[in-house]
């Protein structure tokens, strides 16, 4: 990536953090040698920058015309710093390449005694410019606008929440002038890791952002009823941050605005748990499976999570030897997976989960349960 410099001027540890984008140019160029090659298209800048990346190949990655952009910086060593604008001109002075206007735009914002802000129009008015002299105009995607507290003790003291989520700054997104519109086939209500039950429509299937879209959350029970969603209606959608289908309004409602009784036969919620029959409990606006220990859905979840890369990174278990484990009743909690791969050998396994398992990749999955063990 010819926009990350091979020195920085910078003394010490230092941390740069950024992201990296593929200019919509370049998307266009890619595509056009593909398709003269007879090779598949790229949906969109996003899936190309990520192919790209994991390319084995770094001349194929060096040919894409990708770039980075800094959006954070830190030493290690204690010095600090005061302003979030100041990291911009630390990215300038040590070789990196912002573009104009895409970073440190500074509004003054006055709060009253509760906590309101005072002159909101400052606001609108700033990201009214940025949509208008920037947004529109560079050679990138852009879903958003970012917010941040310019001042870093402030930032440190209103804290995070965790690695992906920043207290002190907010994400707003415009992607409206992207939404399709597509009909509302059926709902699935889905029981999470934890029992919360979410509501996904099933969807015609419509492009949307250079994917096929053919599902997408309903939120919660409150959300259905504000959007007096039915099966059959016309929803507006768009792809939430460029990734996530995401219902942004009911086009059908809004054609049956002055009929005062369309809210009759909306979409209802279950009242017992779609997975074991449980009868629902519901804790603010959710509701939840409270059969924590003997729900299937929860019992998968817990066991794929724990699995998953980020946690002890079992690999030869995926969601369908799960489902077979926890329907023959040989797991109901992570650590029986250790129990069985003690007490089974890979044949008499093999022997009680029947068709579809074979010697050498049950042999596999002990092993990596095993395996496991040495996590740190």
């Amino acid at each position: 990536l010819k926009s990350v410099p091979l020195k920085i001027k910078a003394s010490g540890e230092v941390y740069f953090r950024g992201e990296i984008l593929l200019p919509k140019t370049m998307l266009k160029s890619i595509n056009e040698a593909r398709n003269a090659a007879g090779e598949n298209l790229f949906a969109n800048c996003r899936n190309a920058c990520s192919g790209s990346i994991k390319q084995l190949d770094s001349r194929v990655t060096a040919s894409r015309g990708l770039v980075f952009r800094p959006w954070d910086c830190f030493f290690t060593d204690g010095r600090s710093i005061d302003r979030q604008s100041d990291k911009a001109k630390i990215f300038i002075e040590n070789g990196f390449v912002l573009d104009d206007g895409t970073v440190s735009r500074i509004i003054k914002v006055e709060f009253d005694s509760d906590g309101n802000i005072i002159n909101p129009k400052v606001v609108v008015d700033s990201i009214k410019w940025f949509w208008d002299n920037v947004a529109k105009k560079q050679d990138y995607d852009c879903d958003g606008i970012v917010i941040k507290v310019n001042d870093c003790k402030i930032q440190s003291s209103i804290g995070t929440k965790d690695h992906r989520a920043i207290e002190w700054g907010i994400a707003r997104k415009w992607n409206e002038e992207k939404k399709v519109v597509t009909t509302i086939n059926d709902v699935d209500f889905q029981v999470g890791t934890h029992g919360a039950v979410t509501p996904v429509a099933k969807l015609e299937p419509v492009p949307c952002d250079g994917v096929i879209i053919s599902n997408a959350t309903l939120n919660n029970e409150k959300f259905i009823k504000d959007n007096k969603i039915h099966v059959g209606d016309e929803l507006y959608i768009v792809r939430s941050g460029g990734v996530i289908p995401y219902v942004v309004g009911n086009k059908t409602a809004e054609e049956m605005a002055e009929c005062t009784d369309y809210t009759d036969g909306c979409v209802e919620f279950p009242k017992c748990c779609p997975e074991c029959c449980t009868p629902l409990v519901k804790e603010g606006e959710i509701w939840k499976c409270p059969n924590i220990a003997h729900c299937p859905a929860q019992k998968e979840g817990r066991i794929e999570q724990w699995c998953s890369k980020d946690g002890m990174d079992i690999a030869q278990l995926g969601p369908e030897m799960i489902r077979d484990l926890v329907e023959k009743e040989l797991v109901n909690d992570p650590l029986d997976l250790y129990v069985i791969a003690r007490d089974y050998t890979p044949q008499s396994l093999v022997d009680v989960l029947g068709i579809g398992y074979g010697l050498k990749k049950v042999k596999k999955f002990i092993e990596n349960v095993n395996a496991s063990k040495t996590r740190t």
